[in-house]
């Protein structure tokens, strides 16, 4: 493999102190990463990852603070959680929908939440990466069928891509992971009533001859 990513511990953002994700507090993360530097199997090809979350540039500053060994610091910034009535009814054509669906997750990379991760970025000198990316429309007063006649199309896989790509003409991050594989859909349960959403998966079937 040209890269080997490894990730230590998943979504610092409950308030239990962080204990649940793996981080440890000061010091901790830092210390496992030493450990791996110093391995004797260890070339600069293997790449260690701080996970984080996309909430809080804050929480990113204080993690990069006390584990500065870490080559990445990884988020997870879905896009579009959720899809009311009201977007559906100023939308209400395809092309309504479609350039509104391209423009919402660019207004959030370019001006909600990730200039201020930049600035992380940039003071702790630390290049971010990315360990989640998709739709992630599971709330919203839209129905089930609304949410599934888009989620499934290509304008929705090219909304992805599109915005994977500003993520790094933007803000140079290279090392980005799409979620996921092979998921066929989700109980969105959030969106009220009992359904599932055709999340998060890319690929519908990866047996032999299909």
């Amino acid at each position: 493999l040209p890269r080997v990513n490894i990730e230590l511990g998943n979504e610092i953002w409950n308030a239990a102190g962080y204990w649940w994700c793996g981080y440890k507090g000061p010091n901790y993360w830092s210390n496992m990463f030493a450990i791996g530097k110093a391995s004797l199997y260890y070339t600069n090809t293997v790449i260690f990852h701080s996970a984080g979350q996309n909430f809080s540039s804050s929480m990113a500053s204080q993690v990069l603070r006390d584990a500065p060994t870490a080559d990445r610091y990884s988020i997870a910034p879905y896009v579009l959680s959720s899809l009311t009535t009201n977007d559906l009814a100023l939308n209400n054509t395809d092309d309504r929908f479609y350039r509104w669906l391209f423009g919402y997750p660019l207004h959030t990379t370019y001006v909600n939440g990730m200039p201020q991760h930049y600035a992380v970025m940039t003071n702790r000198a630390c290049e971010y990466s990315v360990y989640e990316f998709n739709h992630h429309t599971t709330g919203g007063s839209a129905s089930y069928n609304d949410v599934n006649r888009f989620v499934s199309t290509i304008g929705a896989g090219i909304s992805i891509g599109n915005t994977m790509l500003a993520l790094l003409k933007q803000y140079g991050i290279r090392t980005q992971c799409m979620f996921n594989f092979t998921q066929g859909n989700f109980d969105a349960y959030s969106l009220g009533t009992p359904g599932r959403v055709w999340l998060w998966g890319t690929v519908l079937n990866t047996k032999k001859g299909s």
